[in-house]
């Protein structure tokens, strides 16, 4: 099975206090646990976010999810969570072909 988000979006995101609003990262992973199903390979696509939300402003308007302060709360998050649970990192400040080549030369390894 593949699937594009999991538990870390969620962790992630609602730890990182949008508009101040953020709950406890601990509290979320908890609730999370038992319905948790352990993939074989989990894909952390890194950016930094100013060069996220440059591309983001390339497609149009941003939503209120995508606050530099928020998405570098949520980057630091996602990136606490990849060392917790041994995610595999990608950059992905390269191109589009380039993250692909990685991705799918780490599937091979993997599998």
């Amino acid at each position: 099975m593949i699937c594009d988000r999991y538990f870390a979006s969620t962790v992630a995101y609602q730890s990182s206090g949008l508009n101040g609003e953020a709950l406890d990262r601990e509290w979320l992973i908890s609730l999370n646990r038992p319905i948790m199903i352990t993939p074989d390979l989990t894909v952390l696509l890194d950016i930094d976010p100013k060069k996220g939300l440059g591309r983001i402003g390339e497609r149009g308007e941003l939503s209120k999810y995508e606050e530099l302060h928020y998405l570098e709360n949520t980057r630091r998050e996602y990136l606490r969570l990849a060392d917790e649970f041994d995610f595999m990192i990608i950059d992905a400040e390269e191109t589009q072909t380039d993250i692909a080549n990685k991705i799918i030369e780490k599937l091979k390894e993997k599998f």
